[in-house]
This record gives C-alpha cells, structure tokens and sequence, in this order.
C-alpha cells in the first residue's frame, strides 16, 4: 500500500491554500471537465455529492493505490476504501471551519448512497 506522505489534513489545508491564492481563475484546462465539476460543487438541490466527491478525491490523494470509485470496503479488494472514514474525520471538520456550502453531515450516510456494494460508475 503506498501513501501520501501528508496526513489528511495536511492535504486539505494544502489544497485550500492553493485554491485560496487563485480564485478568480480555474485550475481545471479541460471545459467538459470543467463543466462537470461545476455541476457538482453548485448544485444548490443536493449538497452530498460534493462531499462524497471531496471523500474520494481526499482518499485517492492520500492513498494513490484506492480507486476513488471504490469509497466502500464491502466493495472488497485491496483498492477499496472507506469513503466515511476520510468524510467524518477530516472533511466535517474542515467544513466546519472555513463554513463551506455543504451538507453538515456524511454524504454516506444519504439513502442514494447508503449500502452500496459495488464501485460507483456512470452505467
């Protein structure tokens, strides 16, 4: 298993630091890509996905060997990982501090995404 040599929370307090220094430009080349992300970060009617997006990408970020489709460990596999775990214990309280429009609880803990055994695709 290889992994990042930053905690977690160095990782995020990274990221905001550089997000933070260019806000007024995107960091993203890609404008399908970026119009995905957007979707995602702004949609004002569900607010878990971004959490459950920032879980996987937390996870991947921290742990290069998971795939981030796979924030479930029933999914089995060496490449799974708890996407709850990296959600409750690092993302809640960074949420909290810099007041970040999101859902005040666990993305997996909405019923979509409750008890999912299987990697998260598009099909």
């Amino acid at each position: 298993m290889t992994t990042s040599l930053q905690t977690p929370d160095q990782i995020l307090k990274d990221i905001y630091d550089r997000a933070n220094a260019v806000l007024e430009k995107t960091v993203v080349s890609d404008a399908t890509i970026q119009e995905r992300v957007d979707y995602v970060c702004r949609c004002i009617s569900n607010r878990a996905g971004v959490r459950l997006l920032m879980s996987c990408l937390l996870g991947k970020l921290h742990n290069p060997s998971v795939d981030p489709r796979k924030p479930y460990t029933e999914i089995g596999g060496s490449d799974s990982f708890s996407g709850r775990t990296y959600d409750e214990q690092y993302l809640t309280p960074f949420i909290n501090k810099h007041r970040l429009p999101c859902n005040p609880t666990t993305a997996f803990l909405t019923p979509t995404l409750r008890n999912i055994n299987h990697a998260l695709t598009t099909h």
